[in-house]
């Protein structure tokens, strides 16, 4: 007997983060100081360009000459490394035209910016955004090099040569938040040349109480300046609830996802957290954190829960403890976000390989195996089993099998599909068993969604009955 997610823990890790998007702050994630405040990094030790002949595989190490086991800290007029630093101030301005600093327009190559950042008293977080005119500046913290973004649409091998061709006109911007040790730290970018102008920029913004309090900069190195390294630290940088409703065995409800990074050495032993979403909460243990690497989590929460915190009527906490620490958060999210799941189709979990070992929760929740891979062929079967949930009592339920071609049994009886649409019931009743197999015509881009289709409406959502708000309202 499967165990009902409502009386389940946390989910488990199922994928390590991907360094494509998880750094990026778009209203997810641990909230900031609502002061407006920020620090320009207006000065900078420079190097040379260095021509990419190894292109953009080689490491920054390689170009710097630097060891995992040498501090690295530049000086003004001084060879450290393999280049000599120049010094470059311009008091109170964000964006460094490097082809004006070097009296030519580069189109191939790569240049270091490095810069000191004071904390004053204990370790702080801070948002550091940083831009390019063509590729997401590199960035090395205290000697770690963090996750790199792609530019959208330039990925694998070609990606260099295709972002050198095509820039972004208005150049790309990223916002990552990180742990500065107290005292000094080193940061330092790597801005990759690209067609058209060569220009970076970089600046501080508040990522928790203290904000920017006493930080300051200074690009020429501090006498005794040491390798800065934070306390045992975890940050939420990343934080999604809903975007789609999930049907799960009889339930309906959303995922939430979130992202966390351990810093400074990552805390050992038992690190617990408890996600509250409403009166619904979500504890389990945290494990696999890695430094200054983002790691995602995903987690079931009922529809129920996500009504109260879509309606207002419930708030959302994250509470995190690790050694003799009590991190409290209210993530940011959007509860128009919620509202909007209800209007979306439904994603259904989980689709299984028959016979494989198949996505059962344990006594404890955590789903012992994900998702099969999608069918790359003709001849490849997936299927699941479900049962209609009472939130859905009364509504007809297809089956979206666009990009999914497939011969289609619903309880057993083979279903033809139309307009891209196969019926798994029409005013299905609460209870219902739903069981689905498809054998593949063909590769599949995705794994199909339900769509909802409410008496008198063909709108194929949960708004047909009215609107988004006032179906979640009507919810017991």
């Amino acid at each position: 007997m499967r165990k009902n997610w409502t009386q389940a823990a946390l989910i488990g890790v199922l994928l390590a983060a991907t360094q494509a998007s998880l750094w990026a702050q778009n209203g997810g994630g641990e909230s900031a100081p609502s002061a407006v405040e920020e620090m320009v990094l207006d000065r900078w030790l420079i190097s040379h360009s260095y021509g990419k002949d190894g292109g953009d595989t080689t490491s920054i190490a390689d170009y710097l000459g630097v060891f995992e086991d040498v501090d690295f800290f530049p000086d003004r007029g001084r060879r450290v490394g393999t280049t000599i630093w120049t010094l470059y101030r311009d008091d109170g301005t964000y964006e460094v035209d490097l082809d004006e600093m070097f009296g030519e327009s580069l189109e191939n190559g790569i240049t270091f910016a490095h810069v000191y950042v004071w904390v004053p008293g204990w370790d702080r977080t801070l948002r550091l955004e940083t831009s390019g005119s063509c590729h997401y500046p590199r960035v090395v913290l205290n000697g770690h090099e963090l996750p790199r973004r792609e530019v959208p649409g330039a990925t694998g091998a070609g990606a260099a040569e295709a972002t050198r061709r095509a820039c972004p006109p208005d150049g790309v911007t990223e916002t990552v938040m990180v742990r500065f040790a107290a005292g000094w730290n080193a940061v330092l970018l790597g801005i990759d040349a690209g067609e058209g102008p060569y220009t970076f920029g970089a600046r501080l913004l508040p990522g928790n109480e203290d904000g920017l309090r006493d930080v300051r900069i200074q690009a020429s190195r501090p006498p005794g300046v040491r390798r800065g390294i934070p306390q045992p630290w975890i940050t939420m940088p990343h934080f999604d609830l809903a975007p789609q409703l999930v049907w799960f065995e009889n339930e309906l409800g959303g995922v939430v996802e979130y992202d966390l990074v351990g810093w400074g050495r990552p805390p050992g032993g038992d690190v617990r957290i408890e996600i509250e979403v409403g009166k619904f909460k979500l504890k389990g243990d945290v494990e696999g954190l890695r430094a200054m690497r983002p790691t995602t989590f995903r987690a079931l929460v009922p529809l129920e829960a996500l009504r109260d915190a879509g309606l207002g009527k419930g708030e959302v906490r994250v509470t995190m403890k690790w050694q003799d620490v009590t991190r409290r958060i209210e993530p940011d999210f959007l509860a128009s976000e919620i509202v909007a799941a209800a209007g979306r189709p439904v994603n259904a979990l989980m689709w299984l390989v028959p016979g494989a070992l198949g996505g059962d929760l344990d006594r404890q929740g955590a789903i012992d195996a994900a998702e099969p891979p999608l069918p790359t062929a003709a001849g490849e079967t997936r299927a699941g089993e479900w049962k209609v949930p009472d939130a859905l009592d009364g509504a007809s339920l297809q089956l979206d099998v666009t990009g999914t071609p497939a011969d289609y049994l619903v309880n057993g009886v083979p279903q033809q599909a139309n307009g891209g649409r196969v019926t798994l019931c029409e005013g299905c009743r609460k209870g219902q068993e739903v069981l689905i197999q498809a054998t593949s015509t063909d590769a599949w881009e995705a794994y199909p969604t339900i769509r909802l289709v409410w008496e008198g409406s063909q709108a194929g959502s949960p708004a047909a009955a009215g609107s988004a708000t006032a179906w979640l309202s009507k919810l017991p």
